[in-house]
């Protein structure tokens, strides 16, 4: 009696059947893909964490307090300034400073030292077009600046 109520139609049974089938393995390739994680989600690869939100998804019990004598295993002065966010991958940190150097500096002589470009000789005039239009030209595109 309750058959006749719930499938009335062979085809309608089997694409209740094809679509609960669907459904069963596509949780189970989700599930595998999430415990097989890439190596580019297991490590501190960029700005903020993996997930670029400052919190390490994989950390079991990160500490919640720091100083000289609590929760640091290891200490390293690094010479010069840096303000580079540390890249950690597998059993490496990668830090990256800067340090003064005896090289000097010297100014690059302008291929065109009249004014009329820029350093990779584009002319002037298209950039103060640019911004007198607010980026755009009389027919509303982008000045092609041939970079």
């Amino acid at each position: 009696m309750f058959k006749k109520y719930v499938f009335q139609n062979a085809n309608l049974q089997l694409i209740f059947l094809a679509t609960l089938i669907f459904l069963f393995f596509t949780t189970i390739t989700q599930a595998e893909q999430y415990d097989q994680s890439s190596e580019y989600e297991l490590y501190w690869h960029q700005w903020r964490g993996p997930t670029s939100n400052g919190i390490a998804p994989r950390s079991n019990n990160p500490p919640l307090e720091w100083s000289e004598q609590q929760n640091i295993l290891w200490k390293l002065e690094i010479p010069g300034e840096g303000h580079a966010s540390p890249i950690i991958w597998k059993d490496q940190i990668f830090i990256l400073t800067s340090t003064p150097t005896e090289i000097e500096n010297k100014e690059q002589p302008v291929e065109n030292g009249n004014g009329d470009t820029d350093f990779f000789g584009i002319p002037l005039e298209q950039f103060k077009q640019a911004a007198q239009t607010g980026g755009r030209n009389r027919r509303g595109e982008a000045p092609n600046l041939n970079l």
